[in-house]
């Protein structure tokens, strides 16, 4: 983060004087706007930029409890996470433009896929599915800068090491 945008922080929350039930009550309208992002760099040289919601406290709960199973191994119960399925429950749920869920797109996308395959002499991918999609659309890669947009965006912004530094600066 700048020292510009520290300093317009400071000047937004002198506002406030200090009292942050008053800063939190004025930010609410904050948690509630989208963020054009840039997922990669044929994006940005198209200008093509994705439209990317917050991910609410229920939505984050609930995938983490979809992606979670329980295993044995070697007689232990181990708890394993699906991080591929949650990259595509973020994806597909915070993305308001393209709209992956829509029916329509998931259509095109498959139709373009069969173009595609034939072109190439090869069978095509099965395109039925939101997460078909994603994966026919986005490259791996830019996946990963997808999700860490919409994250940062819903408030994972810094390491703890970057808030120490951006406390211990104030």
């Amino acid at each position: 983060m700048s020292d510009e945008h520290l300093t317009e922080i400071e000047e937004e929350n002198a506002a406030f004087a200090g009292d942050i039930e008053a800063f939190l009550l004025g930010d609410a309208e904050s948690l509630n706007k989208n963020k054009l992002v840039y997922p990669g760099d044929r994006f940005i040289a198209a200008k093509m930029p994705f439209e990317v919601r917050m991910v609410t406290d229920e939505e984050l709960k609930d995938w983490r409890k979809s992606c979670n199973r329980t295993v044995r191994n070697n007689g232990k119960v181990e708890n394993v996470f699906n991080a591929a399925r949650f990259q595509d429950l973020v994806i597909t749920n915070c993305c308001v433009s393209p709209c992956f869920k829509s029916a329509d797109f998931i259509k095109r996308v498959a139709d373009n896929e069969e173009k595609l395959a034939k072109k190439e002499k090869r069978a095509p991918r099965k395109v039925v599915t939101p997460e078909d999609a994603v994966a026919c659309v986005l490259k791996v890669g830019e996946k990963d800068l997808l999700v860490g947009d919409i994250t940062k965006h819903s408030g994972f912004e810094r390491t703890l090491d970057e808030e120490k530094a951006a406390i211990k600066n104030f």
